[in-house]
């Protein structure tokens, strides 16, 4: 029955989404629809089981800072491991966007196909964002399934703030999943921006390559390089160090400085969550590429 109902034709914004979410990850690179998807499922495979690998040294680090004898050791490292996770995910996002930088946005492919069809450039352009925020979802979940599970098991202390594993892991969940819409929803807008004023289309490249040195520096995150990127004048820069700030907080940690940073790492993603909708707004009434939307 559900297969007997994708089949038949639904309303315009159905249509519209279904179109958009079937090429999201069609390229001008490949002529069989689907191939990239494929291609993009597989390498998504072959990162996803990256967390066991690190499990082992995990583990017995924590058992050793949680067999001494105070509690500062283990704290320190705590940070700078949850700064390291929130890092890679964010920056594992980061690259994904920058790869599907193309896709973001109604394009040429889409007047092609939809162009001639009696749709609003609203419908386009909201069905479009549905597209992408539902992509974004998929990413974010599959990205952060195996972390956010793990994490909190393996670094289990005697001396955490937050003693149940419960706690611990509603906090890296948020954190982690709050960072990765953030800095999506963040690319998207700066996107918008750059589109509405017809500039910064080879930035794609620019942006991929800084996204996987992110990746790979984040694996250099120490307990002795966290302190000083926790200090005001420079956390205030730092959007990982923001929803470091947003975990500990919500593991009850009292410090203000954590509260501070918990604070911003909310009013940044409500800020890029709006500037994605100016964006998608402005496009859709000043046009992007051809002028397609003058129905």
């Amino acid at each position: 029955m559900p297969k007997e109902w994708l089949r038949e034709t639904h309303g315009a914004g159905f249509e519209l989404l279904r179109h958009f979410l079937l090429h999201f990850f069609d390229s001008d690179l490949v002529t069989a629809p689907g191939q990239t998807a494929a291609e993009l499922i597989g390498a998504v495979s072959i990162f996803l089981p990256w967390f066991p690998f690190v499990t082992g040294p995990l583990k017995e680090k924590y058992a050793h800072l949680s067999a001494m004898a105070v509690a500062g050791p283990y704290r320190q490292a705590i940070r700078a491991d949850e700064l390291w996770l929130i890092t890679l995910m964010m920056s594992a996002i980061g690259l994904l966007t920058a790869i599907k930088w193309n896709s973001l946005f109604p394009g040429l492919g889409d007047y092609r196909a939809i162009g001639s069809l009696p749709v609003r450039p609203r419908q386009i352009f909201g069905a479009k964002l549905l597209a992408v925020s539902m992509v974004a979802t998929a990413a974010v979940i599959l990205l952060n399934l195996a972390p956010v599970l793990g994490f909190p098991m393996v670094t289990a202390s005697r001396w955490a703030i937050q003693p149940a594993i419960g706690g611990r892991l509603a906090a890296i969940a948020v954190a982690c999943v709050s960072g990765c819409y953030f800095f999506f929803f963040a690319l998207v807008a700066a996107q918008g921006v750059l589109l509405n004023l017809r500039i910064g289309r080879w930035l794609q490249g620019l942006l991929a390559g800084g996204m996987l040195i992110l990746i790979v520096g984040s694996f250099s995150i120490q307990p002795q390089m966290t302190a000083p990127v926790l200090r005001p004048e420079f956390a205030r820069w730092i959007p990982p160090v923001w929803y470091l700030g947003l975990c500990q907080k919500i593991m009850g940690d009292p410090d203000p400085e954590m509260h501070a940073l918990a604070h911003r790492a909310l009013v940044a993603l409500l800020t890029a969550v709006g500037l994605v909708l100016a964006a998608y707004t402005l496009s859709y009434r000043g046009g992007i590429g051809p002028c397609w939307w003058r129905a």
